[in-house]
Parts: structure tokens; C-alpha cells; sequence
């Protein structure tokens, strides 16, 4: 609403320094979501190659039977496909519930700066 009511105000300074708060903002953002994405591929990377050597020092593990009861292709669908499917849905879990904590604050923020009766 307060930028809305900056643009109506005709001072042509006003409205080039709400549009370049804007421009800064949203350029922060564009930044700090490329480095969001960046560290979560990483982290799912690592996830995913952590589990995999679990699982594969598991199997090693098993006994003979085991083996005989389970097909090769069974096993190397889950150490493949289910755990990096597991680890994606993972890190897009933790990734948007990040997100959402910090514009809950970002908002119950903005509405204290605006008036502490809002929020």
C-alpha cells in the first residue's frame, strides 16, 4: 500500500527511489535464490552419495540368500533411482519450508515497521 501510495505522489524522486529500492530488491533476491538452489544441489549431491555408500556397504553385508531372493535389478534401482528421488524430495522439503519461515518473518516484520498493531 505505502508503495502504491509513493507512486501516486507526483515528486517524480520519490518514484525513481521506490522503483530503485525495488530494482535492489529484487536483484538481492534473484542473488540470494541462485545461492539457495547452489547449496541445496550440493547438499542433496552429498546426501545422495552418502546413502549410496550406506546401502551399498549394506549389501555387501548380506548374506548369500539374500541374493538369491533379490533380483540385481531390484537392487540397482534402489541405489539409484529411490534414494536420489528420497534426496530430492528431501532437500525440496527443507528448501521451502526455509523459504516460508523467512517470509513469514519477512512479512510479521513489515507489518511491525508499518504499525505494531498490524501484526
Amino acid at each position: 500500500a505505502r508503495v502504491l501510495a509513493k507512486l501516486a505522489v507526483k515528486d517524480a524522486h520519490e518514484v525513481w527511489l521506490t522503483v530503485k529500492i525495488m530494482a535492489v530488491a529484487g536483484s538481492v533476491d534473484a542473488v540470494l535464490d541462485f545461492w539457495c538452489v547452489y547449496l541445496f544441489s550440493l547438499t542433496k549431491s552429498r546426501l545422495v552419495k552418502s546413502l549410496r555408500l550406506a546401502l551399498f556397504d549394506k549389501l555387501l553385508r548380506q548374506e548369500i540368500g539374500f541374493f538369491d531372493v533379490t533380483s540385481s535389478g531390484e537392487l540397482s534401482s534402489r541405489l539409484t533411482t529411490d534414494i536420489a528421488t528420497l534426496a530430492n524430495d528431501m532437500t525440496w522439503v527443507f528448501r521451502f519450508s526455509i523459504e516460508a519461515v523467512a517470509r513469514i518473518l519477512g512479512v510479521g516484520l513489515t507489518l511491525f515497521h508499518t504499525d505494531w498493531r498490524l501484526a
